[in-house]
């Protein structure tokens, strides 16, 4: 598979998305993406209302395997919700189309994650896997802007929505995951006094591109999962970025 073109990423102007994916599990692989979800992440101190009213590209993917009862029980997908939607590489072009569409000639996407490593270690195999060219778009961690701006408070994405009230738009489920983390950043940008780098600063630091991403640098093996609840839920999971938390949850670690 050809790798992505010389990146541009620290030149010309951004396009900022959140996105997410949901999975069958959480080994890379042998588990598949079964949702993507982004939208235009707006960062200004006048975006509430405009992010609420803005509808997320979202895609279910036919993973060509069975859910189990557990899997299903985490994010609600169901085996017949799958049923003659696109595999991968159909999902990819249209999710892939949606970030092209939203950026005007020389914008360079810069894509924004609630646990990002887990969503691109998810998306290198399954473009591999379908022999598909990695993007030329730039790739940033939420949980780091958060931990920086915030050192000693929670970083899940659940008790962040609590913290800035935003609404609960089907947890766990990709589409309404993009929709509060766009408000989440969005109420960090509007606390008044902030001190320190703007969300838009630290998401620019953070930000990699798509091929190089790795949250803190971690490898696979300094990634691999303690506690019982993730072993019950995926046996023999090979990895997972949750180093921020002691708690585990059979859930992708949304934090």
């Amino acid at each position: 598979m050809e790798e992505e073109t010389t990146s541009n990423s620290q030149t010309g102007q951004k396009k900022y998305f959140a996105f997410d994916s949901e999975t069958s599990g959480l080994r890379p692989h042998f588990d598949r993406i079964i949702e993507l979800a982004a939208v235009e992440l707006v960062l200004d101190d006048n975006a509430a209302e405009t992010d609420r009213g803005m509808e997320p590209f979202s895609v279910l993917i036919d993973p060509e395997r069975k859910l189990t009862e557990l899997n299903m029980s985490i994010h609600g997908i169901k085996n017949e919700m799958l049923v003659n939607k696109p595999r991968f590489p159909e999902a990819w072009d249209l999710f892939s189309s949606y970030i092209a569409s939203r950026c005007a000639e020389n914008y360079r996407p810069v894509l924004v994650a609630h646990n990002a490593d887990f969503d691109v270690r998810f998306l290198r195999k399954e473009l591999q896997r379908s022999g598909q060219q990695f993007p030329d778009w730039d790739i940033a961690c939420s949980i780091t802007v958060v931990q920086k701006l915030f050192p000693k408070q929670s970083a899940k994405l659940r008790d962040l929505r609590t913290k800035f009230g935003v609404p609960n738009y089907t947890e766990h489920r990709a589409a309404g995951d993009v929709k509060v983390l766009c408000e989440v950043l969005n109420g960090i940008n509007r606390i008044p006094a902030q001190k320190g780098p703007t969300v838009q600063e630290l998401i620019l630091e953070d930000a990699k591109p798509f091929r190089k991403y790795s949250r803190q640098g971690k490898t696979a093996k300094q990634a691999v999962p303690t506690g019982k609840s993730s072993r019950a839920a995926y046996p023999a999971c090979d990895w997972c970025d949750d180093s921020s938390t002691p708690e585990r949850s059979p859930e992708k670690q949304r934090l």
